[in-house]
């Protein structure tokens, strides 16, 4: 449960209710099936409703949702990918080091921004509102 910051058998019985609630209600749920081809807009099925109502106890604390958590998690995986393209990048550009090849990709992106007249400041904003629309 490293995503959401539970390392030790205590802290995961503290947050017990908070982490039912977060594992029956958003993480899994249980849908019947009413014709619709859109699955998350089947009612939950009425077993779940049961199941989600139980109770694991009263008064824990709250279960943190730790977003940079995920966020690094998901830079770990672009990594290797985007040290692949630099590299491939530096060969092409005829650099050697990291330097000299973010030197001439800022160059490069400078005059892709011209070519396609879009900032990549524009693209950053469009990608993040991509993002949050989801």
């Amino acid at each position: 449960m490293s995503d959401l910051e539970l390392y030790r058998p205590d802290h995961a019985l503290a947050t017990a209710p908070s982490l039912w609630n977060y594992c029956t209600a958003e993480w899994l749920t249980l849908r019947a099936p009413n014709g619709d081809s859109n699955r998350s807009r089947w009612p939950l099925d009425p077993r779940w409703e049961v199941l989600q109502a139980a109770s694991l106890s009263h008064g824990g604390t709250e279960l943190p949702k730790i977003h940079r958590r995920k966020r690094a998690t998901s830079l770990r995986v672009l990594m290797p990918a985007l040290i692949g393209y630099l590299a491939r990048f530096a060969q092409l550009a005829g650099t050697t080091d990291i330097d000299d090849t973010l030197a001439a990709l800022a160059v490069s992106i400078a005059n892709d921004e011209s070519a396609r007249r879009m900032t990549f400041a524009e693209r950053v904003r469009q990608r993040r509102a991509e993002v949050e629309y989801r």
